[in-house]
């Protein structure tokens, strides 16, 4: 079973993968947040348990390709989570990559990927991730895929030892209903700030609610009509997405926030929209937008 994304190939391990998992897993700095690194017994025998329970599955870990960049850059997938964990029986995704490809969004891409897998073709009603307060860089990939965390379910690891500092976690979580509320509004969202999408009438009326509604970072109020025209008259620029968040506020509405820098001026806003349900398909009904100064 393989996988692929716009720059990934998820597929399964192979023999020639062994060298680059155990150079991988006996990085001090991969595994700062692991109780100890892995020598090459270590890794080969992980790595064979890996192959071993995907066969038997039919889900796991895959190891994770760059075409044209790397045939290995770590490795990403779906791992049962037993009853001894205060959150089983369930099922984890988790990823692990190379230092010298941190940083590209690869973990995110990946680990979408994995979910998306795990709910449309395995049926899965819900997964968790979940790792040490310390590690930022993970949580920050959790919530990058739209999982959310409740304070009240972290919990002390049970396979490490009492009294290690790595054996508080903290949990997120996601299930396919909030899944797919958060992918079709934040796939909305980027759209909206697509240079070709926001000249595109068609493409834009296709997204909008029929009595949307825009107060702008100017002050000015936009109905439908007037943010189509005035958006099919707008010079292009591309805009990077940071801090996305979305929140059910009811059954079919949910509310969207996160920043937005132009590449080109550096010019930076805080947005936030409400999105709706009609006739199955997520539209935005109201949308605002902040500026703020270069240090907010």
């Amino acid at each position: 079973m393989r996988l692929s994304t716009p720059r990934l190939i998820l597929r399964p391990f192979t023999d020639a993968d062994a060298v680059a998992v155990a150079a991988m897993t006996a990085d001090a700095e991969v595994m700062r947040f692991f109780p100890a690194a892995r020598d090459r017994a270590q890794s080969d025998a992980w790595l064979a348990r890996a192959r071993a329970n995907f066969e038997r599955q039919g889900y796991g870990i895959w190891a994770v390709e760059a075409p044209g960049i790397a045939p290995f850059i770590g490795f990403c997938g779906l791992h049962p989570v037993g009853e001894e964990f205060p959150c089983g029986p369930t099922v984890e995704v988790l990823w692990t990559f190379a230092r010298a490809h941190w940083r590209h969004g690869y973990a995110s891409e990946a680990a979408r990927a994995a979910v998306d897998f795990a709910f449309s073709r395995l049926g899965f009603p819900g997964i968790v991730a979940f790792t040490t307060p310390v590690n930022l860089p993970s949580q920050g990939v959790m919530r990058a895929i739209g999982m959310t965390r409740d304070a009240a379910e972290d919990f002390d690891h049970p396979r490490v030892a009492e009294g290690h500092p790595l054996r508080r976690h903290v949990l997120f979580r996601t299930d396919p209903a909030a899944w797919s509320r958060y992918w079709a509004v934040r796939d909305g969202e980027e759209r909206l700030l697509q240079p070709e999408v926001r000249r595109s009438a068609a493409a834009v009326d296709a997204l909008l609610a029929p009595d949307f509604v825009e107060f702008g970072s100017s002050g000015r109020v936009w109905d439908r009509a007037g943010i189509i025209a005035a958006l099919a008259g707008e010079a292009p620029a591309a805009r990077e997405v940071h801090d996305f968040t979305v929140r059910p506020l009811a059954d079919g509405t949910a509310l969207a926030t996160y920043r937005a820098t132009n590449r080109a001026s550096g010019r930076r806003t805080l947005r936030s929209s409400i999105w709706q349900l009609h006739d199955g398909q997520w539209r935005i009904r109201f949308h605002q937008g902040t500026l703020v100064s270069p240090e907010g």
